[in-house]
């Protein structure tokens, strides 16, 4: 719809999951369009949740599950993430934390699966650099994250994504992961970033 903001999209089994807000930021939704020819099909249940700013920011498939977060844009704010088993499904909260950096859901990538995977989110505030990993047990994620500072060649704060956390992460099996942002080309870090 032409009111409509679209905010990012995953794919899954030949379905595009596409997470729009209104121009108000008043709803959150997450449409469902067939990848192939490009027809909407539906959209996700958005039954129980909550509301910050965007109240849905970012999704991503998480070895076969939709997962979709909020976007918190104050240190005390929310992050939440839920997760959709099916796509008639009421989603399930996975994570609930005020543990993010300043800003935090503009983008989420995901690793693993939603019984054991991780969840990544950036946080560029003051060009800071921090990525913060969730790790995701049976379809609950611990609070408290892994905290990365992204740091240059010469051990510098690494200024990614401009001044919001826009910065997409891509983990290797490896546990070294590419970032890419506005502000540079993608770089690969090693674990500890």
């Amino acid at each position: 719809p032409s009111n409509d903001m679209t905010r990012n999209m995953a794919l899954k089994d030949n379905k595009l999951y596409v997470v729009q807000r209104d121009t108000d930021n008043g709803c959150g939704y997450i449409r469902i369009v067939n990848a192939m020819t490009g027809a909407m099909t539906g959209s996700l249940n958005t039954t129980g949740i909550a509301k910050e700013l965007y109240m849905l920011s970012s999704v991503a498939n998480m070895g076969g599950t939709i997962v979709a977060c909020n976007l918190a844009t104050s240190a005390t704010g929310a992050l939440r993430v839920y997760s959709w088993s099916s796509d008639t499904a009421t989603p399930s909260l996975v994570l609930e934390t005020t543990n993010h950096g300043v800003r935090s859901g503009d983008l989420m990538s995901a690793s693993g699966t939603i019984n054991n995977g991780k969840l990544y989110f950036t946080s560029n505030t003051g060009y800071e650099g921090k990525v913060y990993v969730y790790t995701v047990t049976n379809g609950v994620a611990n609070p408290t994250p892994t905290e990365i500072t992204l740091k240059d060649a010469n051990g510098a704060a690494f200024n990614y994504g401009g001044s919001y956390a826009v910065i997409e992460i891509r983990a290797n099996e490896d546990g070294t992961f590419w970032a890419t942002g506005k502000n540079g080309a993608p770089a690969l870090f090693n674990a500890n970033g």
